[in-house]
């Protein structure tokens, strides 16, 4: 994949934690499009939605996994490059990208124990083009820094929130 996103390892859950089962309601594609006609698809999904013994209601801890695709016109292609570590992308030559169209949709998730709704959306703050770096498909590399927002939702919201 010729896209890396900037998130650490999550500690494991301490025993005083207990992980929620969920569902899945929607889970969308954000859509990011360059200037030189790459766009860059990118979903944050749920992987494990946990809570510590004694918190707050709605205050819950969320581990999620990223997955990406590319798509670049064949003038921004290139021969693919040996397997790059997630240091060796930071490390890496690279330069800042804008945007020209950004879509960044809300994703949402019922917890199967209350019945709350979970939205979560991926925010990118910044795109950075590697040097010279191409993918197994030889797309170019990319490194894209953000994370996601994380809103629970009141059950009494339940009705008509996929939509928003």
């Amino acid at each position: 994949m010729g896209l890396s996103s900037m998130s650490s390892q999550p500690p494991p859950i301490p025993l005083d934690y207990s992980v929620i089962p969920f569902e899945l309601v929607e889970e969308h594609w954000n859509e990011y499009s360059f200037s030189d006609g790459t766009i860059i698809l990118f979903r944050t999904i749920v992987i494990r939605i946990a809570r510590r013994k004694g918190s707050p209601a709605g205050q819950y801890d969320i581990t999620t996994n990223n997955i990406a695709t590319i798509m670049a016109p064949p003038t921004e292609r290139g021969q693919p490059s040996p397997l790059m570590t997630p240091d060796e992308i930071q490390s890496a030559e690279k330069f800042e990208v804008r945007p020209i169209t950004t879509e960044e949709h809300w994703n949402v998730y019922r917890l199967r124990t209350t019945d709350e709704m979970i939205k979560v959306k991926y925010v990118a703050s910044n795109f950075y083009k590697v040097k010279g770096k191409f993918d197994q498909f030889g797309e170019p590399v990319y490194l894209v820094v953000g994370g996601p927002l994380v809103v629970p939702q009141p059950k009494s919201s339940k009705s008509g929130m996929a939509s928003q």
